[in-house]
Parts: C-alpha cells; sequence; structure tokens
C-alpha cells in the first residue's frame, strides 16, 4: 500500500500520479508498464516515486484496491433490495451492476480484466488472498438476511456459500478474459449468461428433479 507520504502529497498531484497509473496500466500490460515512464509523466523524480511506494507491484495493487472501493461504490445504491428482491434475483442483479461499472469505466475494466490474464500468477494469488475477504464478507450478509426471510435453507454453511459464490464469480471473469482484455459487450453478455448460468445450479442444484 502507499507510504503515508503519498497521502500527504496535495490532491492535485496526488490524483495526477494516480491518473497516469490508471492510463499506463490500462494501456500496457502489467511487465510492460515502466516506473520510468510514469515518474516522466507525473514530472517527478524516480527517488520520489519510492518514497510513495515501494515498487511497481505495489502502485499496481493500490491501483486493484481503488478499483474494488469505486465499483463496491457504484453497486452499493441497491444493496438494499436485497429486503425485497428473491435472495436469487438479487444476485444476478449485482451481476449486471458490474457489467454496468465496466461500461462507466473502461479504463478501470481494462486494468481488472487485465489483472486477470497478464500480471504473474504469485502476485495475482497475494491480489485475491486480498480482496476476496470484502467480497466474502458482503455475502455473508446478504445470504445472511436471505436466510432470516427463510428463503434459503437454515442449515447452510453461510461462509462456504460465501466463498463459493466468490470463487466462482472469479473463475467465470476468467473463463472469458483468458484469452483477450478485450472488454467488449459480447464479453459481457457471455460473462451474464454464465453467471445466470451458476445462479441457476446453485437454485436447482444439479440433481435431476
Amino acid at each position: 500500500m502507499p507510504k503515508e507520504t503519498f497521502f500527504n502529497l496535495p490532491e492535485e498531484k496526488r490524483q495526477n500520479i494516480y491518473n497516469i497509473a490508471i492510463d499506463e496500466f490500462s494501456n500496457k500490460p502489467y511487465e510492460k508498464v515502466s516506473i520510468s515512464q510514469i515518474v516522466s509523466r507525473a514530472k517527478i523524480a524516480k527517488g520520489s516515486f519510492y518514497q510513495y511506494f515501494e515498487d511497481k507491484e505495489d502502485l499496481y495493487t493500490y491501483l486493484i484496491d481503488i478499483i474494488g472501493q469505486e465499483k463496491i461504490k457504484f453497486m452499493e445504491k441497491d444493496f438494499d433490495k436485497i429486503e425485497d428482491m428473491d435472495f436469487f434475483e438479487f444476485v444476478r442483479l449485482l451481476y449486471r451492476n458490474g457489467v454496468k461499472f465496466a461500461a462507466a469505466e473502461p479504463n478501470l475494466t481494462k486494468i481488472a480484466t487485465g489483472f486477470m490474464v497478464n500480471i504473474p500468477k504469485d502476485l495475482k494469488n497475494k491480489i485475491i488472498s486480498r480482496n476476496t475477504t470484502s467480497a466474502v464478507d458482503l455475502f455473508n450478509a446478504f445470504i445472511q438476511k436471505a436466510m432470516d426471510k427463510n428463503e434459503l435453507r437454515d442449515d447452510i454453511d453461510v461462509n462456504l456459500t460465501s466463498q463459493i459464490l466468490t470463487h466462482m464469480s472469479i473463475a467465470i471473469t476468467e473463463f472469458y478474459f483468458d484469452n483477450s482484455n478485450n472488454v467488449s459487450e459480447e464479453n459481457f453478455e457471455n460473462l451474464l449468461k454464465s453467471a445466470d448460468a451458476m445462479i441457476d445450479i446453485l437454485k436447482f442444484g444439479l440433481k435431476k428433479q
């Protein structure tokens, strides 16, 4: 995460570094992004960069964290709908809002989809491990609310179910962006279809009725 010196910068300078980093990482694979290019564009000394971040990985991890926070802000306006909606329809709504966020923030989405396909595996696993906790916590709250409304079985393991939903979501996204950093309407439509199929499996199970 950024050092305290980064957060102590004037907002305009901090935002400029952030915007340049977003532009660099959204238009280049991770390994092609250069700290030298970022500091040149930001008109800061390279030594100053290392007063703000440990290294490129630290900067990239910060951007992924911010993308997650921005996505939650975008989606949270509908979180209260869990009170009135069927749980499974609510989960569908979350996926659709995720796609709306992707359309509204194409550069952030390029970084997020690039994260699935072109960063070192050890870094990817480290970031996933850091960021799945918040997703699991959200699903825990939603599942518990649905159980309180008697929509779900009362014997399910809430945390395990949240873990499954979180990791299935990651797996679906990886599947569609594994061979392409293509932020296209077709890819997102396919992503939604797979999300719908996943939700149907969760709702109806695998056993033939």
